[in-house]
């Protein structure tokens, strides 16, 4: 387990925490660049009415993992990160004799805001904006039957929560999920498959490159 917080309890108990951060917001050096990365995963909510329809023997498909990278700008007078994110990841199933293959490759961007900080526990929320490509392939008894791709934008929530003892901390953990609730490729006029999934990063390591190295005060 990392400890981020005891090395900050007793500057902040003692005020001299929050008086430094006051003095660094007035200089404009608490707002920060950060860099992520972390390993999530993907849970599929659903099956799409592609296989509602043709194929109700094929249960959701498995959980996907995935390197998950983040890179953001953070705010200090609202609070609020604004991220850029990446994230390649695929399922399959093979049943029955039809097997099925599913990617997704995904740009996001998402704009988050602190909801309150408990003790160094921040909880966040905010809307997300992905740029997806989105593929799926069928084989019935080792023969290609639908292959098949879509570029398309799609929308999502954002929510989870920080480790952050202070505001000025070089690094910090994030845990972060992302629901997306109606992304689907199109199949046919009146089918889709799902993609409709929840993403959990349980720990991502969050750093900011500019707190790392002192810089000499404005006057």
């Amino acid at each position: 387990m990392i400890e981020t917080t005891l090395s900050a309890e007793k500057p902040w108990e003692s005020g001299r925490t929050q008086a430094v951060t006051e003095k660094l917001a007035k200089q404009g050096r608490v707002n920060s660049f950060y860099i992520g990365a972390g390993m999530s995963s993907a849970f599929w909510l659903n099956q799409g009415s592609y296989n509602e329809a043709t194929r109700p023997y094929i249960g959701r498909y498995s959980t996907s993992i995935m390197p998950d990278f983040t890179l953001g700008y953070y705010l200090h007078n609202p609070d609020v990160n604004i991220a850029i994110g990446y994230r390649s990841y695929g399922a399959s199933t093979n049943t029955y004799g039809v097997i099925h293959r599913l990617n997704r490759r995904s740009f996001v961007m998402e704009a988050t805001k602190y909801l309150f900080d408990y003790h160094g526990f921040v909880p966040f929320v905010g809307p997300a904006l992905s740029y997806e490509n989105l593929a799926f392939e069928e084989f019935v008894e080792s023969e290609p039957s639908l292959d098949l791709s879509e570029e398309k934008l799609g929308y999502g929530l954002t929510f989870g929560w920080d480790i952050r003892p202070d505001r000025i901390q070089s690094f910090i953990l994030r845990t972060n999920l992302r629901w997306y609730p109606n992304l689907f490729l199109t199949v046919a006029p009146d089918a889709n498959v799902s993609f409709n999934n929840l993403e959990f990063n349980f720990i991502q390591l969050i750093i900011y490159p500019g707190r790392m190295f002192p810089r000499k005060s404005k006057k």
